[in-house]
């Protein structure tokens, strides 16, 4: 088997969640000395910020590529294959999605004659629509794929970022079906592979905080309803008028998340993260003042050995 690499694409305000996704494809792997992980950041990338308040096509709907928006990176998904120059095997993963099991059963699988393997939306009837925020790429395949050229196109409302995102620019019988536990949207089931906090509004690391993400874009479908608890508006009106907005305006804050399971995994692996270096408490700190992480984080954490973190 050629080189066999995991890539988490991101920008700064979800770093944290990527060095957790990153220890945990490490931690849960039998074989983690036979592929590397790679974080790609958006701040790597300048020709995404030029492009900041420029139109795209989005859904057949004119949007504004806005670079401090929570999921600016989205785009950075389809970099891999030209990054490990057209050879080997890849998998790229939002950085909200953390290892249950273990990758490498991924990137080794059998792919048969896909270039590209993604999970459906179930919901979706009148055609398949791919959740590309877990992608395995057989890179060889993907010589057609070149990214600055795609990224000015896109621009040029040449194409739609929903056909991008959704693979439906892809040649007809080339995308293959991914079983839904390698992106497990929001639910840990036994069956779990891959663990994907999709819904941004109720990710635990963010719960409290006032939401830094525009609300207003076309919705992206979801493996099924998602319950939420109701918005507190009383700490609305609490957060703006103690100054709490985003570049959106007033808002709303981040919620709980409504799995008591998928909180316990998070906090967990946040914890063994800490333990084990991948995250320092330094880093932890600075991103709590930076508003990337709930200002109680470490409160939170102590239920799992994290009380003495200064000595970490």
């Amino acid at each position: 088997m050629s080189a066999l690499k995991v890539f988490i694409h991101t920008n700064s305000q979800q770093m944290v969640g990527a060095l957790a996704a990153k220890y945990s494809f490490f931690k849960n792997s039998a074989h983690a000395d036979r592929f590397d992980v790679e974080i790609i950041n958006y701040d790597d990338y300048p020709i995404l910020r030029e492009m900041n308040g420029r139109q795209y096509l989005r859904k057949g709907q004119k949007a504004t590529w806005h670079s401090e928006d929570l999921q600016s990176f989205s785009v950075l998904r389809f970099l891999p294959p030209q990054l490990m120059n057209y050879s080997g095997r890849a998998v790229v993963v939002d950085p909200d999605v953390f290892a249950v099991g273990d990758i490498y059963e991924l990137l080794t699988r059998d792919m048969k004659d896909f270039s590209v393997m993604a999970r459906l939306y179930p919901h979706v009837k009148k055609k398949k629509v791919f959740a590309s925020s877990v992608m395995l790429f057989d890179c060889e395949k993907l010589k057609h794929w070149d990214w600055q050229k795609d990224i000015q196109n896109l621009f040029d409302f040449k194409f739609d970022y929903g056909d991008w995102i959704f693979l439906l620019r892809e040649q007809a019988g080339r995308v293959g079906e991914l079983e839904s536990y390698w992106n497990d949207l929001d639910v840990l089931t036994e069956k779990t592979k891959l663990l994907h906090t999709t819904e941004r509004l109720t990710q635990p690391w963010k719960t409290g905080l006032d939401i830094d993400f525009n609300m207003n874009l076309p919705k992206t479908p979801r493996s099924g309803p998602v319950k939420f608890k109701p918005i507190n508006f009383k700490e609305r009106l609490r957060s703006w008028l103690l100054g709490g907005q985003t570049i959106y305006g007033p808002g709303g804050v981040y919620q709980r998340h409504p799995e008591a399971n998928v909180e316990e995994f998070i906090y967990k692996l946040f914890s063994d993260c800490m333990k084990e270096g991948f995250l320092d408490p330094k880093t932890l700190t600075a991103e709590i003042e930076k508003k990337n992480v709930r200002s109680d984080m470490f409160q939170v954490l102590n239920k799992y050995g994290i009380e003495n973190y200064e000595s970490l």
